[in-house]
């Protein structure tokens, strides 16, 4: 983790968050650095200082044995959401019956807009200790 938070360049270190999924969050809480203190801080949420997110679109079911995951660290100003058109709906009359299907439409998107302010740490697993 302490290399995931360096490698990341100065300027973006300093807006940073760790994004993780749930399995990640489990295996982080569990970490201990050289004098045997954790590195989250539970009690404002944050590891070296940086917002730890819980990011359920995460998969944690990677790697051979699907039980691998991935944490992020960047800086969220780089990445940028595209909300594109209001959402649209539209009414279908269903043949023979008195009812209508109603669907509904709406386009979002992300981009990662410097691809320098992110790492990614892969083939993260919690241990059974």
């Amino acid at each position: 983790m302490v290399d995931l938070f360096y490698s990341v360049p100065e300027q973006y270190r300093q807006n940073g968050k760790w994004l993780a999924s749930t399995k990640a969050i489990k295996a982080i809480r569990k970490v201990k650095d050289a004098d045997n203190m954790p590195v989250f801080d539970i009690k404002d949420q944050t590891i070296f200082g940086k917002e730890l997110l819980e990011v359920t679109d995460i998969p944690e079911n990677l790697g051979v044995g699907e039980d691998e995951t991935e944490i992020y660290f960047g800086d969220l100003k780089e990445y940028w959401i595209k909300d594109g058109v209001s959402m649209l709906a539209e009414k279908r009359q269903v043949p023979g019956r008195l009812q209508v299907d109603l669907f509904l439409y709406q386009s979002v998107d992300g981009i990662l807009v410097t691809t320098d302010a992110w790492r990614k740490m892969t083939g993260v697993k919690r241990t059974s200790s």
